[in-house]
């Protein structure tokens, strides 16, 4: 169906990590952090996930060279993630309040 799957496969985590900036820049300007903020708390759980499934697929590259890319990419994904957090709170890492 595709021609290159495995291309597909490989940029999951990166597009994951752009949908998770992109949610972030989409709902601070209407102040509605709170129903933003447990997703993008999930998306960084899913960048993880995926790399865990990449090295575990051994589709396009090596599982070195997998291990390589997660460890690389899941630091930057965790700041990323972090500043999101930031930025849909306000605060530093105090959760919305509820109400």
């Amino acid at each position: 169906m595709f021609p290159y799957p495995e291309s597909y496969k490989l940029a999951l985590p990166p597009l994951t990590t752009t949908l998770m900036v992109i949610a972030t820049l989409i709902t601070v300007p209407f102040n509605v952090g709170e129903i933003i903020y447990y997703p993008i708390i999930a998306l960084f759980a899913l960048v993880v996930l995926e790399h865990l499934y990449l090295i575990w697929d051994n589709g396009g590259i090596s599982r070195l060279e997998q291990v390589f890319y997660a460890l690389i990419h899941c630091p930057l994904a965790f700041v990323i993630w972090t500043f999101c957090l930031m930025h849909i709170n306000g605060d530093m890492f105090t959760p919305p309040a509820a109400g």
